[in-house]
């Protein structure tokens, strides 16, 4: 098959039958056709699926997501199993003899070949007159304004290359979803071409397109364009990507607002960014809580402080004058930020690297948001988007490698005598769909305890764990309750002296592969974007325990895994113990 025939089908059992049969008839490109039932509650599916049992290029696939036309089209998008799309009407608007016209044209080297009714050729024959009006105006004044190479950018009868598709984050619900395509595809780069096509009104059937209702969201996407243009009318030119001339770079941004964990797995991107760039300053804007960590990681060379709230005009715009005075050359928004987005664009910063969602209009390189999908581990997802800066890593290890000067007074601190048999337990997450039953963790605390004797340290903040703090504090003196009690690099300090840390998907898991120790984590599997598969424990030694429903894993389980790790351990001696309960004044963690 060279192409994919793709029909948004609504309640059409009118039309279905003949548009296919049309098809069939005036399409001589080898093809399958996908008709995307789109929550119909007539016999649409139903025939499509008698006429699939007869004609084996005929498939019919099932619009999963909310009803719409623009989710059918995308529905329709993620089943096509060629390189080149049409859409076709299901209500025979369409000319369907143009079809092959548009392939040629694809084949020409263009992305996107729209209909156009409004060149020479085209024509419009019925419908409502204001709706032709409304069409025929976005797209001629869209032409001279902006300078886009179709007359006709709202026609829904467009063929797409899928790499197109593929490099676009779509944000249409309903029909304009073909108009945001096409323009988009222009912006970024896609070369367009337009065919003539008729369109006829339809005879049979109810349109389900309403001017009035969706004006406004067509009126958005006119005015995009407008800012776009505009755009690239008033900012200096976007400096080139510098793959042959990394000493051109002076001055990296890199943008990570969030929490501590997710933060430390971008350590091996630092450390990449410096080798392709190893005259560049590295600057790093962070949340102040991770502040410190940031200091410790020798890659960067500076670190600015943005939390993640609310601010004043006046404080955003301080920001931006902030970046301005650093004379940026290069940014790179390792989490979509819809602010980092604007901020870094209007600081007039040349190259800004990012995923092209949130505002990603913004960025002058950008890749699709698949994170979601969990396919790889979010350091790859990193290194995948820094790549676009000509970033190569040499280490492929995932090695967080985080140098930090260990005080012992730490220890004296809580009053921990030097043990070597250090068990370190976190029994909370900041996310409660990944979250293990807290009761769990203390039933498996007291089992640790009894059975083989260990130093078992509890981590966690108290707003985390406040019901569960003075559970902690009855186990006994080999139980030392650090809830609440450490900033960050002082928990990386507990965590380098111990043997293990047991944790469900959390920060310290990532703290604990940055100073290298073993890691038990728990992990929900049933949430892709969630899964071990992305945000597992790197740190050699480490073991996963993961399972579709948390509630499957039993303490018995998790004890199991503890006990074979400890005992495969070299250096470990199961009669250690502790010798003193933890003191001192409460810090956060």
């Amino acid at each position: 098959m060279k192409l994919s025939i793709i029909i948004p089908a609504h309640n059409e059992e009118e039309n279905i039958k003949d548009v296919i049969s049309r098809i069939e008839e005036k399409v001589q490109i080898s093809h399958e056709i996908i008709v995307v039932n789109d929550h119909s509650s007539d016999s649409t599916g139903l025939l499509v699926e008698g006429l699939s049992k007869k004609i084996s290029n005929i498939k019919l696939v099932e619009n999963r997501f909310k009803k719409g036309f623009a989710n059918a089209l995308k529905a329709g998008f993620y089943s096509a199993g060629t390189d080149v799309l049409v859409v076709v009407m299901a209500d025979l608007c369409d000319d369907l003899s143009t079809i092959d016209k548009m392939y040629d044209k694809i084949t020409e080297d263009y992305d996107l070949v729209c209909g156009g009714r409004y060149i020479k050729g085209g024509r419009r024959l019925g419908g409502p007159r204001l709706k032709g009006i409304f069409s025929c105006f976005v797209g001629r004044s869209l032409h001279y304004l902006i300078g886009i190479p179709v007359y006709d950018i709202a026609n829904a009868f467009k063929m797409y290359k899928k790499k197109v598709i593929d490099n676009i984050n779509i944000q249409s619900k309903s029909f304009e979803i073909s108009m945001e395509i096409a323009l988009k595809a222009y912006y970024f780069g896609f070369k367009l071409a337009e065919i003539p096509t008729i369109w006829r009104e339809r005879i049979k059937g109810k349109s389900n397109f309403k001017i009035f209702k969706l004006s406004s969201n067509y009126l958005k996407l006119y005015f995009y364009a407008i800012f776009m243009k505009l755009r690239k009318s008033l900012l200096p030119k976007t400096a080139a990507m510098p793959r042959k001339y990394p000493q051109q770079i002076k001055n990296i941004l890199l943008l990570r607002d969030d929490r501590f964990g997710e933060f430390l797995l971008n350590i091996p991107v630092f450390r990449a960014i410096k080798e392709t760039f190893g005259n560049a300053k590295l600057i790093v804007a962070v949340n102040p809580y991770v502040k410190e960590l940031a200091l410790a990681i020798p890659f960067i060379d500076e670190v600015i402080e943005w939390e993640r709230r609310s601010y004043s005009l006046q404080e955003k715009f301080n920001f931006i004058n902030l970046l301005r005075s650093k004379h940026i050359d290069m940014s790179i928004m390792l989490n979509p930020s819809k602010e980092f987005n604007i901020y870094t664009f209007l600081a007039g910063i040349p190259v800004r690297i990012g995923y092209g969602r949130k505002w990603g209009f913004l960025l002058t390189h950008k890749i699709k948001d698949l994170k979601h999908l969990g396919l790889k581990h979010e350091i790859e997802y990193n290194l995948e988007l820094a790549g676009l800066a000509g970033v190569k890593a040499h280490d492929l290890t995932r090695d967080l490698a985080l140098t930090l000067k260990i005080n012992n007074d730490i220890f004296n601190k809580f009053n921990i005598k030097a043990q070597e048999h250090l068990i370190v337990l976190h029994p909370s997450t900041s996310d409660q769909v990944k979250q293990w039953p807290k009761e769990n963790f203390l039933k498996l605390a007291k089992r640790l305890i009894a059975e083989l004797k260990i130093c078992l340290v509890i981590i966690g903040t108290k707003e985390e764990l406040s019901k569960e703090i003075e559970s902690y504090n009855n186990l006994g003196p080999n139980c030392i309750n650090l809830i609440g009690r450490t900033n960050l690099v002082e928990l990386a300090g507990v965590l380098k002296k111990s043997k293990l840390l047991i944790s469900g998907d959390s920060g310290p898991v990532h703290l604990a592969g940055a100073v290298n120790i073993p890691v038990l984590a728990i992990f929900k599997s049933s949430v892709s974007g969630k899964c071990s598969r992305r945000w597992g424990p790197v740190s050699k030694g480490s073991m996963v325990i993961e399972n579709d429903g948390l509630l499957s894993i039993t303490v018995g389980d998790v004890f199991v895994k503890v006990k074979d790790m400890l005992e495969n351990s070299s250096t470990f001696r199961s009669k250690s113990g502790c010798h003193s309960r933890a003191s001192g004044n409460p810090e956060r963690v």
